[in-house]
């Protein structure tokens, strides 16, 4: 599997006439260093917007500038047919300027509520977060009946699944965040197998870095849509790429969690990767089934759960600790976390350390 940087970009495209405040609020946008502009020349053709589009699309994952604003000088009739046919690749929107008022479709009218005597600047500043705010709720009811398993439940009406995600995250944060600060400021993250990204986003507001891994690429998907267009979060990053062959590093922080039993009878190569891929004392947290199977002797049970196709493999806590060991990491805490429902092995968190 060739390691693939999964990035959705936010695109608006900004119609109208630029004397009429078009140029105001794309400037906006642009005064932000993720933004690119992008002017069309007058009576552009549907194919010249499409082949911008593509640009934006193909080149966001490869440069800091990973959303777009394209300004048109004057009302281009495609434009919600352009926002329909690119709506799995990018979060598109139309807007039409008239100086401080913003129109999208027919409805939706956002006004400039700064005095008059603000500078223009200042008002479409405002008037580009209004936007941003709007792109927020719309994506986030258009992603919640297509996020199959994380549940982003932090906002209020958003998320299906099953993953108890929001109590997961609770139970994790003890052992994500510094003692001493309470955050994870400054420091570089892996999400291997993030899924969705609701464990990714978690961190990213708790200051963190963030790359997220996982194998399938529709989850990585969904994740890049949550992080850009919804919650406007830029410090994360997501790869379709197996753990094995991931490159990338170094990192403070490896999270594996719901993943571990995955690896199956190459649970002892992941730890000899994941500790290739840490600083020096960094940390391994794993979110695991535990089974309680074999006392004080290490064991490893195996079985398919409703929701897998071959067997998963489940070490007792003797068998974590002796794996860890042998792989140079020493434990550093352990908790409980929350258990899945019709899943009959408890889940518990690891935290490890790399030695040397």
């Amino acid at each position: 599997m060739t390691q693939e940087n999964i990035h959705v970009p936010n695109i608006i495209i900004i119609h109208g006439t630029k004397a009429n405040g078009g140029s105001g609020l794309a400037d906006a946008f642009v005064r932000s260093s993720a933004w690119q502009l992008y002017e069309l020349s007058e009576d552009p053709t549907e194919k010249t917007v499409q082949n911008i589009l593509r640009t934006v699309i193909e080149n966001s994952s490869a440069t800091s500038k990973a959303h777009a604003i394209i300004l048109a000088d004057q009302k281009l009739s495609f434009v919600r047919e352009l926002e329909q046919s690119y709506i799995e690749e990018a979060s598109v929107i139309s807007v039409c300027m008239d100086r401080f008022r913003a129109y999208i479709g027919n409805d939706t009218v956002f006004y400039d509520a700064l005095p008059s005597r603000q500078s223009a600047e200042t008002r479409y500043d405002a008037l580009a977060e209004q936007l941003l705010n709007w792109m927020q709720s719309t994506f986030a009811e258009f992603l919640t009946p297509r996020t199959v398993y994380q549940r982003y439940d932090i906002m209020p009406g958003m998320g299906l699944g099953s993953s108890l995600s929001n109590e997961k995250f609770c139970a994790l944060e003890p052992f994500l965040l510094s003692p001493t600060t309470q955050n994870m400021n400054g420091k570089r993250a892996l999400d291997v197998g993030c899924n969705e990204g609701y464990l990714s986003l978690g961190m990213v507001m708790a200051g963190a870095d963030v790359t997220g891994i996982d194998i399938h690429r529709p989850n990585l998907t969904t994740a890049s849509r949550y992080i850009n267009a919804v919650f406007h979060a830029p410090s994360a990053t997501f790869f379709h790429s197996d753990f094995f062959e991931f490159e990338g590093g170094p990192f403070n922080t490896i999270l594996c969690a719901s993943t571990f039993h995955y690896f199956r009878n190459r649970q002892e190569d992941f730890l000899q990767k994941a500790h290739a891929l840490l600083i020096d004392a960094g940390e391994l947290i794993l979110e695991v089934g535990v089974s309680q199977e074999g006392g004080d002797q290490p064991f490893v049970e195996k079985y398919a759960r409703h929701v897998d196709s071959d067997d998963c493999h489940f070490p007792n806590d003797a068998e974590y600790l002796r794996m860890a060991k042998e792989n140079n990491f020493e434990l550093i805490d352990k908790g409980r976390s929350v258990d899945q429902a019709g899943d009959p092995i408890p889940r518990f968190i690891y935290k490890f350390r790399a030695c040397a």
